[in-house]
C-alpha cells in the first residue's frame, strides 16, 4: 500500500541550509507525496531555493510574518489531504537518505498506527532524545514528563482533524491572548495529538531518518530558552484531549 505523504516546510532565513533540506525532499524516492515549503518572509534569498516547477511542491509566501506554529498549522489545514501522512521536516533540517519516505510508508503500513516519531542525528555528531514511552503510566503522563517527540515527527491527518473537532479555535495552539505560540510549537501539537491517538496507535521508531541541524543561531532555544520552558509548561497544564474511538 502505497499512503499519501505530506511534508510541511516552514522556514524563515534558513540559508544554505534550505538546499539541503530541499534536496533530501525533492531526490525522494517514493512517488506518492507533496510538500508545502512555507516562507515566512525571510529575507536572505530563500524564496529563489524552491522548487518553483516541480508539480509536487507547494510553494507559499507569507506577505506578514507569522510563527513556524501558524504556518505548520495552516499548511495542513489548507493544503493536506485528508488520510494522508503528515511528516514535518523544518527548513533548516533535512532527510537522512533518499528512502526515507519509502520507510515511513512501510512502517505505517505494517504497525498500524496514528503517529510514529523517530531517532534523529544531529549535525554535532550526536543521536537525538527521543525514546519509546517505558510503559503505559509514563504515557498517560506524558505532560508531566520528559519530552521525547523527537524527530522525526509524523502522524496521520484524521488526528489533527480530530484535535480540531475537540478544539475548533485550536485553544492549545495559543496563548491566553488568543495568538499562536511563538516557539515551543512541536509541543503544542504533539501533546494533543498523542492523547488523541491513543497508548497502542504510536510508535517509536529508532531508525535514524532526520540530520537535525544544531548550527543554526537562530534557532529557538539559543534566542530565547526561558521562553521555551516557560511556553513548554503553559501548554502542560491545558486540558487534555479524548482518546479517538
Amino acid at each position: 500500500m502505497k499512503n499519501k505523504i505530506n511534508i510541511v516546510t516552514p522556514f524563515y532565513n534558513p540559508g544554505e541550509f534550505l538546499e539541503n533540506c530541499v534536496n533530501s525532499i525533492m531526490s525522494q524516492k517514493y512517488d506518492n507525496f507533496k510538500v508545502v515549503f512555507v516562507d515566512d518572509c525571510s529575507t536572505d534569498n530563500s524564496w529563489d531555493l524552491l522548487p518553483h516547477n516541480d508539480n509536487r511542491a507547494i510553494c507559499v509566501k507569507n506577505e506578514i510574518k507569522k510563527t513556524t506554529l501558524e504556518n505548520t498549522h495552516n499548511a495542513i489545514m489548507n493544503y493536506c489531504d485528508p488520510d494522508s501522512i503528515i511528516v514535518i521536516v523544518d527548513g533548516d533540517d533535512w532527510l537522512l537518505n533518499k528512502n526515507v519516505l519509502s520507510f515511513i510508508n512501510d512502517f505505517y503500513s505494517q504497525n498500524n498506527c496514528l503517529m510514529m516519531y523517530g531517532q534523529s542525528i544531529w549535525t554535532t555528531g550526536n543521536v537525538g532524545f527521543a525514546r519509546e514511552f517505558k510503559d503505559e503510566n509514563e504515557y498517560n503522563n506524558l505532560r508531566t514528563g520528559p519530552f521525547i517527540f523527537s524527530h522525526i515527527r509524523t502522524f496521520k491527518k484524521s488526528l489533527y482533524d480530530e484535535m480540531a473537532k475537540q478544539d475548533p479555535n485550536f485553544n492549545c495552539l495559543k496563548d491566553k491572548n488568543g495568538n499562536f505560540y511563538k516557539m515551543t510549537g512541536d509541543v503544542a501539537v504533539m501533546y494533543p495529538l498523542a492523547e488523541i491517538a491513543g497508548y497502542d496507535r504510536i510508535k517509536f521508531n529508532s531508525t535514524p531518518l532526520y540530520i537535525y541541524n544544531r548550527s543554526n543561531p537562530i534557532s529557538d532555544d539559543r534566542v530565547n530558552q526561558q521562553l521555551q520552558w516557560d511556553i513548554h509548561a503553559e501548554i502542560s497544564n491545558k486540558p487534555k484531549f479524548k482518546k479517538l474511538c
